[in-house]
């Protein structure tokens, strides 16, 4: 089973849905809570297992292959993870402080991050709005900018920092690890 969660705020097609070998129909798939607790008033950025962690508009979220998932905290400036078991952990960024570092851990900086991806390697890619950059987490926590200069919005193809987005909301990454940006301000991929 495949789910796919979007964050709010505009752009064509489900907020959620979900395919079932090979059938698709949102009603009969389960859903349920893995991390948080539903309600308007719940949010926040507390870690934690099970309803006692909070988020701030959580925006996509990624499964490796050990089952942790990886979301975009796309409002507390953080990648959250959560083990199979319901544990919330920052795993890059410092929540509600956003700005523009790479590093590891509590020292990156993040504006806005929203999509999110696996590389062939195990490295995350995350899309970030608010720094119009690309970025990829190893799986150790090192972050690093791939694409993209922070606070240089643009439409320039390009490789590395020559490389410009006007608003990367999301993205995928093919078995060979080509990366793919939708780029919706600028309506390309």
């Amino acid at each position: 089973m495949a789910l796919t969660l979007a964050c709010g705020g505009g752009g064509g097609g489900d907020a959620a849905s979900a395919t079932n070998g090979g059938a698709s129909n949102p009603q009969h798939v389960g859903v349920t809570v893995l991390a948080g607790i539903l309600g308007a008033s719940s949010a926040g950025v507390s870690d934690g297992t099970g309803t006692a962690a909070r988020f701030q508009t959580p925006c996509n979220a990624v499964t490796d292959a050990s089952g942790y998932t990886y979301v975009t905290d796309m409002n507390n400036q953080a990648i959250r993870k959560i083990s199979p078991q319901g544990a919330v952990s920052t795993f890059a960024g410092q929540k509600l402080y956003s700005g523009y570092a790479d590093g590891q851990g509590a020292s990156v900086r993040f504006s806005l991050p929203a999509g999110i991806a696996l590389d062939p390697s195990g490295n995350l890619v995350v899309s970030e709005i608010g720094n119009y950059t690309i970025r990829r987490i190893s799986p150790t926590g090192v972050t690093t900018t791939l694409a993209g200069s922070p606070g240089q919005p643009g439409t320039s193809d390009g490789q590395g920092s020559d490389a410009q987005f006007a608003r990367p909301i999301s993205l995928a990454v093919d078995a060979s690890g080509s990366i793919f940006v939708a780029d919706s301000n600028s309506h390309t991929i």
